[in-house]
């Protein structure tokens, strides 16, 4: 099912429904409507069924989960009513400096990977919501406004000094270095990892695994993708009699995630050998919608924007994606040596500097980024505006930063109040209202095991 963002505007706006947030003091004054909320959600995702979505939104109150999840919301409001949030010289920096965003930094979508040559690399390395012709600035805040949410000791001013002097820095200048290398090997807190073959919990709706048919269309795929004969590809566990006489193969696992930006999305996990040669882990992660799609207006080819994304944030020219159904899949290699950022191992008074060190790394990143795709304005400029934005300590990106995540934490505590049978009620209601047809994709594996199973989320298949 194929949905317009711009019709849902329209019917929203023709039905009279009030959808803004509570404005934050000092912005405004109103309480927010529990139904406003939710009818935002449902027409953000209208691919999700009510249920999968009342399970995608269980925050428990903390705005940090709440910003990351819902990317729609936080570029959406930027969008609806800026006056609420913006002076009128923050809304004119946003509309004079476009280029290519992350679309969902924050501290978490940060990790050292291997470039398509196999050096290491600390890089951005989530695609999803990466797009062209997008309000930079609004990028660099969303990382700031997620950093302050962190539950971490965060200097917003500092970040944006970093991020000014390394928008100013001349490419291959020491300002511009590479992540040190240090860093690179040891700057990173271990995080423990899950182990590949432990079977999913009992009674976990969302992990799963791969049915005959599953098996059928994901080996067709990697037999097209890899150019071999699919006779020769096998699931660890396909060789021998099935995994634990359970008739399911080990080597191919499903999950549904029901939070973060990917909630609701169906993605496999596959361990295969080709010809008795094993190969390295891969994941067919379905794709979305970009978050600042819901500022722009403007959706990207789905394949082109992938593309980019690889190759401006983390070197690689090998991405790759694929048709499944009538769904399309980004295939990632799951590499051993890829280490990403968790903010849990800095909670402790030795973490305090490793999060300092992570959270600098990552703003010179989202600089980089920024400065060398521009596709409207130059660096230079970008940074004289940000300098004089800067100068008024009530204008500047930390107290914007502090204001937007205020909003988000009232969110996410409405939200809490609203219980899933309540919030499946409301949404129903919402997508009748606006004759928006209910999502199919469910909130568990057990529904989506058949064919290519799932959904898009966000409605852009």
């Amino acid at each position: 099912m194929k949905c317009s963002l711009v019709k849902y505007r329209l019917l929203l706006a023709a039905f009279g429904i009030v959808l803004q947030f509570h404005p934050v003091t000092g912005l405004g004054a109103g309480p927010l409507p529990d139904a406003a909320l939710v009818q935002n959600l449902s027409a953000y995702y209208p691919n999700l069924s009510c249920t999968a979505l009342a399970a995608k939104s269980q925050f428990g109150g903390e705005g940090f989960k709440f910003l990351r999840t819902e990317i729609p919301w936080y570029w959406d409001q930027l969008k609806k009513d800026p006056t609420q949030l913006l002076t009128s010289s923050q809304q004119e920096k946003f509309r004079n400096f476009l280029g290519f965003c992350a679309g969902d930094a924050h501290p978490e979508n940060f990790a050292i990977q291997t470039t398509s040559t196999g050096q290491p690399i600390f890089a951005i390395n989530d695609r999803d919501d990466a797009t062209e012709n997008c309000p930079v600035l609004a990028d660099f805040l969303r990382f700031l406004v997620a950093a302050k949410l962190s539950g971490r000791p965060v200097d917003a001013t500092a970040l944006t000094q970093t991020y000014l002097a390394a928008l100013q820095a001349k490419p291959g200048s020491a300002e511009d270095s590479f992540i040190p290398a240090d860093f690179l090997t040891s700057g990173l807190p271990a995080i423990q990892t899950e182990d590949d073959d432990a079977a999913p919990a009992p009674g976990d709706k969302t992990k799963g695994y791969c049915d005959e048919k599953q098996l059928a269309s994901l080996t067709q795929v990697l037999a097209s993708v890899l150019k071999v004969d699919a006779a020769k590809i096998k699931f660890k566990g396909q060789d021998k009699s099935h995994d634990s006489g359970n008739g399911k193969v080990k080597g191919c696992k499903t999950e549904i995630k029901t939070t973060g930006g990917s909630g609701g999305v169906i993605r496999y996990e596959v361990k295969y050998s080709v010809a008795g040669v094993e190969q390295p882990k891969m994941e067919f992660k379905s794709t979305q919608a970009a978050g600042p799609t819901f500022y722009t207006g403007q959706a990207a080819p789905t394949e082109q924007r992938y593309q980019l994304a690889c190759q401006l944030e983390a070197q690689k020219s090998d991405c790759r994606l694929t048709k499944m159904g009538d769904l399309t899949f980004l295939l990632r290699v799951k590499d051993r040596n890829d280490r990403a950022v968790s903010l849990d191992p800095t909670k402790d008074q030795q973490g305090k500097e490793q999060l300092a060190n992570i959270l600098h790394n990552e703003t010179v990143v989202l600089a980089r980024l920024h400065r060398s795709n521009l596709t409207q304005g130059t660096a230079a400029d970008y940074a004289q505006s940000l300098k004089s934005m800067e100068q008024n300590p009530k204008n500047s990106l930390a107290a914007l930063a502090s204001r937007v995540a205020q909003r988000a934490q009232e969110a996410a505590a409405h939200l809490k109040k609203i219980s899933p049978s309540d919030f499946v009620n409301q949404c129903e209601a919402s997508r009748s209202l606006l004759q928006i047809p209910s999502g199919t994709a469910p909130a568990a594996v057990s529904g989506a095991a058949s064919g290519s199973g799932g959904s898009n989320a966000r409605g852009v298949k």
